[in-house]
């Protein structure tokens, strides 16, 4: 383990704790599970809908639940990524709206001044031709 810092080997100790912890715990729980359907022997269960008549049938419904559980989160995961995505597009489509405005606002403004310049220049050359006409006949 030469070259990694002191930061480094305490993370990956942590992290081999943490997974021998994990399998620790899964060990001990299949151990209380085992030692619970040995011990019931062959009384009825009383709580059917939570307890189940052997550890086969205990872990398919286990199997079951996390199956359901894994199947309802990629749903949510799904449902969540697909609402944020049409969110996103939504505020693009309001951002393509207003700089399609924009874009038409200064369109016009750029119109406006254009003819108010021609506007102006025809003024001017009205007045420019009138006063050389007046120069002429006086």
């Amino acid at each position: 383990m030469a070259g990694l810092s002191n930061a480094k080997l305490t993370f990956l100790c942590m992290a081999e704790v943490w997974r021998l912890t994990g399998l620790a715990e899964q060990i001990c729980l299949c151990v209380c599970v085992k030692t619970f359907y040995k011990l019931k022997g062959n009384r009825p269960v009383t709580r059917p809908q939570l307890l189940q008549e052997s550890l086969d049938l205990c872990a398919e419904a286990v199997t079951q639940k996390l199956v359901s559980y894994s199947m309802q989160a990629e749903r949510y995961l799904k449902d969540s990524v697909n609402g944020q995505l049409i969110f996103i597009l939504q505020i693009l489509t309001v951002l393509y709206c207003i700089y399609q405005c924009f874009s038409l606002f200064l369109f016009c403004v750029y119109c406006t001044l254009l003819v108010s310049v021609c506007l102006f220049l025809s003024v001017r050359l009205f007045f420019f031709t009138l006063f050389l006409y007046m120069d002429h006949v006086v």
